[in-house]
């Protein structure tokens, strides 16, 4: 095993034990003050859990870095460094407007945050980070656009931050589905990371991949009955939100000069929000077409479709990101052989023609259970 490896396994470990640590310390203070998300109509559980999980993320992510470099430098490790003393700016821009986003996560999990106030507060975070100089400044030829200037870039690099956040927030609503699209996400990303040799991305990756690995085992596994249940929370899911933003921007700059691999990284990361990211306009096309707003909760994502087709939770779950890893799969076999563009289309078409099949059979199974219902209701 080389010495980076070594390194990313240690960080990954260290990240877990920590995470797990955290984890029971909050579902000790949660279940003693009782800071439970209750059931409603819109959502899944039945029964009050508490919904602070994603509490863990950014401290254990903050103290596995910071332990991580620190005893790197110490070790005289410090040639990991030479090249990338930017992506340590960017560090510390990223953890900084993390910081507000989770701050701003807890305050929702506690107490509801308007939905205004939490937009003007990701849209103040997301302009810290593309301030520091991180924005996306070629599309590759994504609809024939090349390079951005700073002007469209900028603006555009800040409303990505902020759909990414909000469309893993919105797609947490089955249990394990958010931190297993974000584990899936974290993965991809940091091999792209190792395949070009950015140190820092890597090790930003595993850091965050093994508190929400452990937060998954909880959160899928856990029972209200043994108190090791627990949900992710905003806190939780814009901290996730903002750390993939943050890679898959500096993702599509990767293999920059090089021809067959413009464009390819910047696919392959986009791929593997594909679900989250393209759930979010079918919704609002949906609420605005019932004169709703785009706001407005409902139970119309994907993983409610799967679940009014008669599937477990877990199998709705094990559906979603088998997609998800062939839609990967699908970026990497095609993604060098075709232009970003067709890519994008081609990823787009599966994942609504999936959509479309299950709104089929979701149809099915209504005009079935409606024919086998008798014709006149008892005591009625």
């Amino acid at each position: 095993m080389n010495t980076t490896a070594l390194i990313l396994l240690c960080a990954f470990i260290a990240s877990a034990l920590l995470g797990a640590m955290v984890i029971d310390l909050v579902l000790i203070v949660t279940y003693k003050r009782r800071l439970f998300d209750k059931p409603e109509v819109r959502k899944v559980h039945s029964a009050p859990v508490p919904r602070l999980g994603g509490v863990s993320f950014l401290p254990v992510l903050m103290i596995t870095l910071a332990v991580t470099v620190g005893m790197m430098y110490h070790l005289g490790l410090t040639r990991f460094f030479e090249q990338e003393y930017y992506v340590l700016i960017q560090l510390a821009v990223l953890l900084g407007s993390g910081m507000l986003m989770y701050i701003v996560g807890i305050a929702d999990d506690l107490v509801e945050v308007n939905y205004r106030l939490k937009l003007l507060f990701q849209f103040i975070a997301s302009c810290i980070i593309v301030v520091s100089g991180l924005w996306i400044k070629n599309l590759c030829g994504l609809f024939g656009v090349h390079s951005l200037p700073g002007i469209i870039g900028m603006p555009l690099s800040v409303l990505l931050i902020m759909y990414i956040m909000n469309s893993i927030n919105m797609i947490d609503g089955i249990d394990g589905l958010a931190a297993g699209l974000g584990i899936l996400s974290l993965i991809t990303l940091t091999v792209i990371a190792y395949a070009e040799n950015h140190f820092l991305h890597m090790l930003i990756g595993v850091s965050m991949l093994g508190v929400v690995a452990v937060f998954w085992i909880f959160n899928l596994f856990g029972s209200r009955e043994r108190s090791t249940k627990v949900f992710m929370g905003d806190s939780g899911s814009l901290t996730i939100g903002l750390i993939l933003s943050f890679l898959i921007i500096n993702a599509s700059d990767f293999g920059e000069g090089n021809p067959s691999l413009n464009g390819y990284y910047m696919a392959i990361g986009f791929s593997t929000l594909i679900i989250p990211m393209l759930d979010v306009p079918r919704l609002v096309f949906l609420r605005l077409a019932r004169h709703q707003s785009p706001f407005q909760p409902d139970r119309n994502h994907i993983h409610h479709l799967l679940l009014r087709c008669r599937l477990s939770q877990h199998a709705s779950l094990a559906v979603l990101l088998g997609v998800d890893v062939a839609l990967v799969l699908l970026t990497v076999l095609i993604g060098r052989k075709m232009s970003v563009t067709a890519v994008f289309c081609i990823d787009m078409l599966v994942w609504y023609a999936f959509t479309a099949v299950v709104s089929v059979l979701l149809k099915r199974k209504g005009r079935a259970s409606l024919s086998a219902q008798p014709t006149e209701t008892p005591g009625r």
